[in-house]
């Protein structure tokens, strides 16, 4: 009788899954020849979705087989028949299981490579169970085959219980405020090497040197939030911005912090959630956004692709597709995986600190060396301004409405945050070196077939200086002061879209009589906006 069950359900489960993989090739066909790309979106990997076509093609016929030849005499089934019904279907539900979670429409990088790899292991076995049955029957009644099934089955048990258990504990722990002192609020790197006078991320993982959550002084405390810009790639630490502020205000008032919390990739919404979930509990006096027009209002990766899942008090910025398999219990949001990633990365990060830095070097880039402005470079600058240039259009565009919609959200949600715990908001705006370079301007424009009347490349800083004195939001915008110190290869890398050293002096000195006024006036907290 268990012979025959077990026959059975391979015989079942082979349909299934030969009926799925033939509606998966189905679908991706249908993708491939109707999909037109979009701006602003992560490049169609067209040669990968059609390897997978093939390979959901291949599955499908191999699982029919399989079937058909469960089903009559044959040597397959000869060999399926002292299988477990219940194996069968365990390991049918985790394949199952895994092509769902990284089924690859909507089309994300990352899935497909994986998916990949889990297909071409499926059609190895149903090549081995089709054509050396035998062969394979002798591998599965080895010893060998019972350790490896052993100790898949403890791994599956040990992934399934621990998950179970992390995600009923993880709350209980939170309102114990166990996570409280320790927050993590990123998947940032702890102590990672880093060039400047402090050599290494601080505890953690922020560029940055080591913070007490309580103000040590009476002196203000300003939080600096931002994206690559804040964090300062290219730069030293010591000739970032941010650390350029903080000594000059300590020139001033001594005691006086300038907290880097800038992150490579952030935008609003991520910077929101850094803000709520771990920055207010710095206490601060002012928090310093930093907006780069070039990419923080019109997202490369859209406005809904990821979203916060809060783990054993960490932040961590996972994306979703409208696959509820994947967006609710895909590995991305396993608690277990997290938990343990935390353990690793955090937790043990001071013994491999210690253990990697018995000599602490103090080494330091040498950026902006070159003044020529690199050809490839201008090319591609020209491509990445093009992909972002509806925030450029002097008619509104539907995806700028859009994206420039979520960013208002987003900014009125912080605003309204610090708003209700009484912290002011100083809202810099960075520009995009576009914005500055008239040679680059013309080249865009040349290239992309348009007219200069059709683009106002000062509408960022209007919009947001708008948004600004409706909330009566301290506004920065350095477009002006850039202007007048502008010279190709100076401010900005002439390979990178990023600030040089030159370009973050420049900032710091615009910035400081801000802070100034914003920190040590007390009739400061109006709204102003400054065009230096």
């Amino acid at each position: 009788m268990n012979k025959t069950l077990g026959a059975t359900a391979l015989l079942l489960c082979s349909v299934i899954g030969s009926l799925l993989a033939l509606t998966a090739a189905i679908d991706l066909m249908a993708f491939l020849m109707t999909h037109q790309p979009g701006k602003v979106s992560d490049p169609l990997q067209t040669g990968k979705l059609w390897a997978l076509l093939c390979c959901f093609v291949v599955l499908a016929v191999l699982l029919l087989a399989t079937s058909i030849r469960v089903a009559r005499a044959s040597p397959v089934q000869e060999s399926v028949a002292g299988w477990s019904p219940y194996a069968a279907v365990v390991w049918f539900l985790v394949s199952g299981y895994l092509l769902q979670v990284y089924y690859p429409l909507p089309s994300h990088p990352h899935h497909l490579d994986k998916l990949l790899f889990i297909l071409g292991g499926l059609i190895v076995w149903g090549m081995w169970l089709n054509f050396w049955p035998v062969t394979l029957e002798r591998v599965l009644d080895s010893r060998g085959y019972d350790r490896i099934k052993a100790a898949l089955i403890i791994i599956l048990v040990f992934v399934v219980v621990g998950e179970i258990a992390f995600r009923l504990a993880d709350p209980i722990l939170a309102r114990k405020g166990l996570f409280e002192a320790k927050q993590s609020p990123t998947s940032l790197k702890p102590y990672a090497e880093t060039q400047g006078s402090i050599g290494h991320a601080n505890a953690q993982g922020f560029r940055d040197r080591e913070r007490v959550m309580e103000k040590p002084t009476s002196s203000p405390r300003v939080l600096a939030v931002g994206d690559s810009f804040t964090w300062g790639v290219g730069v030293t630490y010591d000739e970032t911005f941010v650390t350029i502020l903080e000594k000059s205000l300590q020139e001033i008032q001594p005691g006086t912090e300038v907290v880097n919390l800038g992150v490579i990739g952030f935008e609003p919404e991520h910077e929101l959630h850094l803000v709520q979930h771990y920055g207010i509990h710095l206490h601060p006096d002012l928090v310093m956004l930093n907006v780069f027009v070039g990419n923080d209002i019109i997202r490369k990766r859209g406005a809904d692709t990821e979203e916060a899942l809060v783990v054993g008090g960490n932040s961590y910025f996972v994306h979703h597709n409208g696959n509820w398999l994947h967006d609710h219990i895909g590995p991305d949001r396993w608690f277990l995986y997290h938990d343990m990633n935390y353990l690793i990365h955090v937790d043990l990060a001071p013994v491999w600190h210690l253990f990697r830095n018995q000599r602490r070097h103090n080494r330091s880039v040498q950026p902006g060396k070159n003044t020529t402005i690199s050809v490839p470079w201008h090319l591609n600058h020209i491509e990445y301004i093009e992909d972002r240039s509806d925030i450029f259009l002097t008619e509104d565009t539907p995806l700028f409405v859009q994206h420039w919609s979520h960013t208002l959200e987003k900014l009125d949600t912080l605003h309204e945050f610090l708003l209700s715990r009484g912290v002011p908001l100083l809202v810099v705006v960075i520009p995009e070196q576009a914005q500055l370079d008239q040679e680059l301007q013309r080249d865009f424009i040349v290239a992309v077939g348009g007219r200069r009347e059709q683009y106002e490349f000062e509408k960022p800083q209007r919009l947001l200086s708008e948004w600004c004195l409706r909330k009566n939001v301290i506004c920065h915008d350095l477009l002006e002061i850039f202007k007048q110190d502008y010279h190709p290869g100076t401010l900005y890398f002439s390979n990178d879209l990023h600030w040089s050293a030159a370009g973050h002096k420049v900032a710091a000195a615009a910035i400081l009589s801000t802070l100034q006024q914003q920190l040590f006036t007390p009739s400061a907290g109006r709204y102003t906006s400054v065009r230096r």
